[in-house]
């Protein structure tokens, strides 16, 4: 509003597209069109709302340096771990300085969200749904069974990103992005 932005296309990666599909749901009409990436619109799992809480904890005990050393080599695909080394070593040191209260109100947040499912289902505006193939969050052959893509959608594939594929491939995103913002926007 203050930039008097009519309309945009928004892209949310990971807990961005939790944020970007609760963005469709209350101001749809501000969206031109929409992308999640390396993100679903599920609930979490009880399996994964307990790593959380277990999360919660080690951030209380002031280990959160421990989750990042796990968490941001993980979310980048195996065999790409030397190549992004300093990105992952610069995103372990990001994380690492945000405040305890910071990360802790996020893994709230992310155990608390809604399911979003009928959000995207029921989207009439034209969708981007960007996965990793070598993503360890995120099994892409599992999402696409489980979701139901609205109308004027399309869903690729990067085939050597991880849950980083803005990093991992950045080109490649970058021409996925131009051509179907072109085409149906």
């Amino acid at each position: 509003d203050e930039l008097e932005i009519k309309d945009c296309f928004l892209i949310g990666h990971s807990m961005g597209g939790y944020v970007a599909l609760m963005f469709h749901k209350l101001f749809s009409e501000k969206l031109f069109g929409f992308s999640l990436f390396h993100s679903h619109p599920f609930a979490d799992t009880d399996e994964i709302v307990n790593k959380r809480f277990r999360e919660i904890e080690f951030v209380k005990k002031g280990k959160k340096e421990l989750i990042a050393a796990i968490n941001i080599p993980n979310a980048f695909a195996t065999d790409n771990l030397y190549k992004y080394r300093a990105s992952i070593e610069k995103t372990i040191q990001i994380a690492v300085q945000t405040k305890a209260k910071g990360i802790i109100a996020n893994l709230y947040c992310m155990i608390n969200r809604p399911d979003q499912t009928n959000i995207l289902a029921n989207s009439k505006k034209p969708f981007l749904y960007v996965l990793g193939k070598k993503d360890n969050y995120i099994n892409f052959r599992t999402i696409i069974e489980k979701i139901i893509p609205p109308p004027k959608s399309e869903v690729y594939i990067l085939n050597n990103s991880g849950h980083m594929g803005f990093i991992e491939e950045k080109d490649e995103l970058e021409k996925v992005l131009i051509n179907f913002i072109s085409k149906n926007c």
